[in-house]
């Protein structure tokens, strides 16, 4: 259901009273609302007014991802509030808290490490504190890979042509592809074009 070096979501699931999978359910949801209140809050933040600020938590709500992975065992509705507590940080002028939550992110899922490496590139932070910052996420991924979870497999990544294939025959897949083409896009040309220079 997740990687297995991805803790931190079932964790704090798994320390809920109750099922589990309710419990993980419930908490996949809690972490959707609080996304969708922290992109409303960096919305008007970037003073784009409270229409555009309610417009922008509904489509954090039913875009595709949340769509597809709230109602399972995943760890992705974390990692997109990750993401969203930290645009919300940066425009509010709390690169300390983009760090923190960047951090988090990071024990949710492995790749919001780039947020941080993001504050450190663009000077957001002092340079040896952001690198303390990715040390302390590196170190958790280790520590987790190879310490606290003993005896994986080992993992290597090569592009297979084959799953390219099936996600191409696959419905799922296929309405991910158009939605994120006929809605994410357009809506990303013009957040850049709108954006504050900080999130440039």
């Amino acid at each position: 259901l997740f990687r297995s070096y991805r803790l931190l979501v079932p964790a704090i699931a798994s320390a809920m009273p109750g099922d589990l999978r309710n419990g993980f359910a419930f908490l996949n949801w809690i972490l959707v609302i609080a996304g969708a209140c922290c992109m409303s809050a960096a919305v008007l933040r970037a003073g784009l007014g409270h229409r555009r600020a309610i417009a922008a938590g509904l489509l954090m709500i039913v875009s595709l991802p949340t769509f597809w992975y709230a109602p399972y065992l995943l760890v992705d509705p974390g990692s997109i509030c990750a993401r969203a507590a930290f645009v919300l940080a940066v425009l509010s002028g709390q690169p300390w808290l983009a760090a923190l939550a960047g951090l988090v992110g990071s024990a949710i899922r492995e790749e919001n490490v780039l947020l941080l490496v993001w504050l450190v590139a663009m000077r957001q932070v002092p340079v040896l504190p952001g690198l303390a910052f990715l040390a302390a996420a590196g170190g958790w991924m280790v520590l987790v890979r190879w310490h606290i979870i003993t005896g994986l497999p080992g993992y290597t990544w090569q592009p297979n042509l084959g799953t390219v294939m099936a996600a191409l025959r696959d419905v799922r897949s296929l309405a991910s592809i158009a939605g994120t083409a006929f809605l994410v896009v357009p809506l990303a040309i013009v957040g850049w074009r709108t954006a504050p220079p900080q999130l440039r």
